[in-house]
C-alpha cells in the first residue's frame, strides 16, 4: 500500500468480529479489487502528489568531530597528492578511492561500502573533523544524491551515519602538515 519506505506486519491473527480470512486466490474472488476495497476503506486519500524529497538532516555533523581542523577539502586533496607524489601508499589509496566515480562498487561488494571506505580515509586525513569530511566527500568524485538522503529515524542522512561510523571507528589521525592554498 506503500510506495517507499513505509512497512506492514500482517499476522494472520483475527480481530473483532472478523472469523475468516478471505483467501483471495481462490476462483472467482476479485483479486485485483481487493487490495484497492482495503486501500479504500483503512487508508486516508492523498490530496497532494506524490513527490521524492531529499529531507535536510537535522543531525549536527560538529558534534561527531572532537576539533575542528582550519583547512578546507581543496587543502586535503592538495596534501593527498603530495604524499602520493612521493610514494606514501595510503595517500595513493585516498586518491584513487576520491576519484572514483559515484555509485561504482570501486573493487567492493558494493557502492556504500566503496562510500565507506573513503570515508574512513577521510576520517584520517581529515583528523576526524566530519564537517571537513562532508565537504571532501562532496568534492570527490563519489558523490551521489544518496549521501543527502535521510535513512535514520533520528533524521540523520546515509552521508551522517556514515560520517559518524567512520569517526567512531577510526584509530589514528593525520599529524602532519597539510599543503595550503596561498
Amino acid at each position: 500500500m506503500y510506495d517507499a519506505g513505509q512497512y506492514v506486519v500482517l499476522t494472520g491473527n483475527q480481530i473483532g468480529p472478523y472469523d475468516t480470512v478471505r483467501d483471495g486466490h481462490r476462483t472467482g474472488d476479485d483479486v485485483e479489487g481487493a487490495p484497492s476495497d482495503i486501500q479504500r476503506e483503512y487508508l486516508p486519500t492523498r490530496s497532494d502528489s506524490v513527490e521524492t524529497v531529499t529531507k535536510q538532516s537535522r543531525f549536527d555533523l560538529k558534534s561527531v568531530s572532537r576539533d575542528s581542523v582550519s583547512v578546507r577539502a581543496e587543502d586535503v586533496r592538495r596534501t593527498l597528492e603530495e604524499y602520493a607524489k612521493d610514494g606514501h601508499p595510503e595517500a595513493q589509496r585516498a586518491l584513487g578511492r576520491w576519484d572514483s566515480p559515484a555509485g561504482s562498487d570501486a573493487g567492493f561488494p558494493s557502492a556504500s561500502e566503496a562510500d565507506m571506505a573513503l570515508v574512513a580515509d577521510l576520517a584520517f586525513w581529515c583528523q576526524e573533523d566530519a564537517p571537513l569530511i562532508d565537504d571532501c566527500f562532496r568534492a570527490s568524485n563519489r558523490m551521489r544524491e544518496k549521501w543527502d538522503e535521510v535513512h535514520y529515524a533520528d533524521g540523520r542522512t546515509y552521508g551522517d551515519g556514515t560520517i559518524q561510523t567512520a569517526v567512531r571507528t577510526n584509530y589514528d589521525t593525520f599529524s602532519g602538515h597539510y599543503v595550503q592554498h596561498r
